[in-house]
């Protein structure tokens, strides 16, 4: 993406154009964009300034929006400008860009929830249950309510890789999972009134209905297969091609935020499909920033970060946003219990945006993508602890010192790695992530055979560089 040249482009994107007062736009370096205005040769007062940004006939002209002798926004004509020199982005990149010169501000909740919503699908799917009934296997059909978000977007083909939980699309069929799929976007949705409306119908009948490309219910549905699966860490894709809705659409892909940067009292914003009506969004903040829980279905534990913020059933697999609009994680668990108030859970974003390139580089034509895991055959421990606290920023970070408790023989990292390493970083591809906690390895979860990751050890005191390489005896399938 490249970067404005152009300093016009940093004085807006915050303010309301047509309120004198009460607003400051702060750029890098603690500068307003007035101040930077001067700097480039402004010379009147800042209400002068303001002003100068308005067209003659206010924000959007006499009639109304855009209307006969409107005029677009001085943001939106920057944003134009932007375009046609060359800026690669739509119009939330633009304001990001512009007032921080790259660094991302954060713009509020509102800014973050519209940013977010564009970037999120409700999903309802036809599911096949299996139980035993006098000793006979009965098979029944049922419609699952979840949500997604859109990892990657091609609106030119109207094509969509969408993220979701697997246990949104996960079923006893044949293949394991929902053969029927229908999506909407945000503020196209007619989910819930077509459910109601054919409510009366077979499950079987209203999954024809949903996989049909008539518009005689619903010229917004958009239909998809799931391409990828992980049951153990509730991660599955979904892809969408030629979608004609994609193509005409506001929609577009997720930005993504480093998970490991978190923090206790952070923005925690959920968007989602509660209760099948839609997308919605609910606020609320991080409370514990990891935490191991046990999950029923699949059997097993699960690191995810706790949130205090509303989740209902339909939230299953639509994002978690920071205040900048970012992806921080998977909604995918809460807590029900009459005793419990507020306890959700969510997926790591790097641990699935990590799922979720493994099961694309592990794709095939025709088939569904499992999770293949590979393993460097070590485990590691902590020593030290530090809590810090930093006063310019108001943050409390934890560092651990992580250390390489043993080996495995035979293993990727045997004759590479020795018991009592300190790990300080590691690095996969143009990826780096600090080693700091005894879960900093999220890059791992997107290798594959034949790449190679890198480490930052301490060793007796001296820092050293490993390379481990993983093959396919390195690989672990996980269901």
């Amino acid at each position: 993406m490249k970067k404005l040249k152009k300093i016009t482009a940093i004085l807006v994107a915050v303010c309301t154009l047509f309120m004198i007062t009460g607003c400051t736009v702060t750029a890098v370096g603690g500068k307003s964009a007035y101040q930077i205005a001067q700097d480039h040769g402004f010379t009147g007062t800042e209400e002068e300034w303001l002003l100068s940004l308005q067209g003659e006939k206010g924000e959007r002209g006499e009639k109304g929006e855009k209307g006969e002798e409107g005029e677009s926004t001085v943001l939106e004509s920057l944003y134009q400008e932007a375009v046609a020199n060359g800026f690669e982005g739509d119009i939330f990149d633009f304001v990001e860009q512009s007032l921080s010169g790259g660094n991302t501000p954060s713009q509020g909740i509102t800014y973050a929830a519209n940013k977010a919503v564009l970037s999120a699908v409700s999903i309802f799917a036809a599911v096949e249950e299996q139980t035993t009934s006098w000793g006979q296997i009965v098979t029944e059909m049922g419609l699952a309510a979840g949500a997604g978000v859109i990892y990657s977007l091609n609106k030119t083909q109207g094509d969509a890789l969408i993220i979701t939980n697997a246990h949104v699309v996960a079923d006893d069929s044949e293949d394991g999972v929902a053969d029927d799929i229908v999506m909407w976007l945000y503020g196209m949705e007619y989910g819930k009134q077509f459910l109601l409306q054919n409510s009366h119908l077979p499950v079987e009948a209203m999954a024809e209905l949903l996989n049909t490309t008539s518009e005689s219910y619903d010229k917004y549905a958009i239909t998809g297969n799931v391409v990828g699966i992980s049951l153990q860490y509730d991660i599955a894709l979904i892809k969408i091609e030629g979608s004609n809705v994609i193509k005409n659409s506001a929609a577009r892909a997720i930005d993504i935020a480093d998970s490991e940067d978190i923090v206790v009292g952070g923005n925690a914003i959920a968007v989602g499909n509660p209760s099948g009506g839609g997308t919605a969004v609910t606020n609320g903040i991080i409370s514990l920033e990891s935490e191991t829980i046990s999950l029923e279905a699949p059997v097993g534990s699960a690191r995810v970060i706790r949130i205090d913020t509303a989740i209902n059933g339909g939230n299953s697999g639509g994002g978690l946003f920071n205040e900048y609009g970012q992806l921080i994680g998977i909604v995918n668990a809460k807590r029900n219990s009459s005793s419990i108030d507020n306890i959700a859970y969510a997926i790591p974003s790097n641990v699935a945006i990590g799922v979720t390139k493994n099961l694309i580089k592990n794709m095939e034509e025709g088939e569904i993508a499992s999770f293949r895991r590979c393993l460097m055959g070590i485990t590691v421990t902590y020593q030290n602890i530090t809590v810090s606290y930093d006063a310019d920023t108001g943050l409390t970070k934890v560092n651990q010192e992580i250390y390489v408790d043993a080996v495995n023989a035979g293993s990727a990292a045997d004759g590479i790695l020795e018991e009592g390493d300190v790990i300080l970083q590691i690095r996969t591809g143009s990826e780096t992530q600090l080693v700091n906690r005894t879960y900093s390895f999220d890059l791992l979860y997107q290798c594959v055979p034949g790449e190679t990751v890198e480490l930052t050890i301490l060793r007796d005191g001296v820092r050293k560089v490993k390379q481990i390489t993983f093959t396919e005896d390195d690989v672990t399938v996980v269901p």
